[in-house]
């Protein structure tokens, strides 16, 4: 049997809901041949699982890693961004997060694209689930490719909403990746600005700035950074 068909048994035993609201993805259809995960933490390994922080509308029914073709739809899924750096990250109760988070590659060979009736936020985020089909599959190695943190965070005031937050991040990339639709990053070192809000898609580019930088200017501002936050377990995330 081929991993097509591997893959194509596992989805035939999936509820009807997640079997009509799915579409297989291959490597080679994306802008870059891997999906792009961030994480307070440094994986060794990925292990396809039912998420503890998905709204209640999404499927809970099909363990996944989710990923997105972009940096910047990576960041719009992870959701707490602002709320990390303004919350857990400057009065240290994160347990040693020093405000830094790495950027992964995962790389495959076939993954799930959700809809909306799976997933609400998935035209923002462009998130792409990996699942296990297989032997082969029953956990994803990820390479990481870089690292970001947030230097500045503005917050606008809006009637009856949640602040609109435009947020500017200092990234150093080891491997080429797309940030949004359009723009690509090469390795080095950029300081990125963007809005963040429910407007904010993966594909919205027009607002956004980039900027290259250099790597003492990456380096001296997080160390600047870092040094504010509040680390109660220096020796976590020390290495960061």
């Amino acid at each position: 049997m081929s991993s097509l068909q591997e893959l194509e048994f596992f989805i035939k035993r999936l509820p009807d809901k997640v079997q009509k609201n799915i579409t297989i993805v291959t490597a080679n259809q994306l802008p870059d041949p891997f999906l792009i995960h961030i994480t307070k933490d440094r994986p060794n390994v990925y292990i396809p699982r039912i998420g503890f922080r998905q709204a209640n509308m999404e499927d809970r029914t099909t363990p996944r890693i989710t990923a997105s073709t972009c940096l910047y739809g990576a960041i719009i899924g992870y959701a707490v961004l602002p709320y990390d750096v303004l919350d857990a990250g400057y009065q240290g109760k994160n347990e040693g997060w020093k405000g830094g988070l790495y950027i992964n590659a995962i790389s495959f060979e076939y993954a799930l694209k959700p809809n909306a009736r799976l997933v609400y936020d998935v035209r923002a985020s462009n998130e792409h689930w990996l699942v296990t089909y297989n032997e082969n599959t029953r956990t994803y190695i990820p390479e990481q490719i870089g690292k970001l943190y947030v230097s500045e965070l503005k917050a606008l005031p809006q009637i009856n909403q949640e602040p609109k937050y435009v947020i500017t991040i200092k990234v150093e990339i080891k491997k080429r990746f797309h940030f949004d639709s359009v723009n690509v990053l090469n390795p080095g070192y950029y300081e990125i600005t963007f809005d963040y809000n429910r407007n904010s898609t993966w594909n919205t580019y027009k607002t956004t700035t980039i900027k290259e930088i250099s790597k003492s200017d990456f380096l001296k501002e997080k160390l600047l950074v870092t040094a504010n936050l509040s680390v109660e377990n220096k020796s976590i995330y020390a290495r960061w």
